[in-house]
């Protein structure tokens, strides 16, 4: 059974078993996925609500929609995997083939590093510092500097506060404990 190029569609971000994916009702080519990536269709309930509960290599009857992950997705001894909805949510953003592939590491956009910003000193430029490192840490240098840029041309404290909860997820600095621990030389 074919189906359309991987290229061709608008795809749906959506968020299932944790991983980001790619989501499009067409059935895709497996012979246009790209190396790297990982195809699979989703069968839909047999009541026809609309909701997934399954994930396979394949679907023919009741297929929902194909989509494309970064990561493989184990399946069960009977080649699938079952779910609920509380496995899944659509992000409500678009994205093409190419953006995605673009993102680094697979990290979707709206997941945001925890910063601990909330009780650190006030002065702006010390939280965008430490705002900017939990990104970098992330491996997100590019959304670091973009923040950066946006933050010092603001027009206001409380404008400057808000771009930077559009990068990263301020958690308590009294309560933080870090992933690990960066060691300086000489310090």
């Amino acid at each position: 059974m074919n189906g359309v190029n991987v290229n061709e569609p608008n795809y749906e971000r959506l968020e299932i078993l944790g991983i980001t994916v790619l989501f499009t009702c067409l059935r895709i080519d497996r012979n246009t996925v790209p190396e790297g990536l990982y195809a699979y269709d989703l069968r839909h309930d047999d009541d026809c609500q609309g909701n997934i509960c399954e994930i396979k290599p394949f679907v023919t009857v009741n297929h929902w929609g194909t989509i494309l992950s970064k990561k493989p997705i184990s399946m069960s001894d009977g080649g699938c995997r079952y779910v609920t909805e509380d496995d899944y949510s659509y992000t409500g953003e678009s994205c093409t083939l190419a953006e995605f592939l673009e993102d680094e590491q697979g990290v979707n956009k709206h997941q945001k590093p925890l910063s601990p910003i909330i009780g650190a000193d006030g002065n702006i430029f010390n939280i965008l510092g430490i705002a900017a490192r939990s990104l970098k840490h992330a491996g997100l240098g590019d959304a670091a500097k973009e923040m950066q840029s946006r933050v010092t041309s603001s027009g206001s404290y409380s404008e400057a506060l808000a771009i930077i909860s559009e990068y990263v997820e301020p958690v308590n600095a009294d309560e933080w404990e870090p992933v690990e621990t960066m060691e300086l030389e000489g310090y």
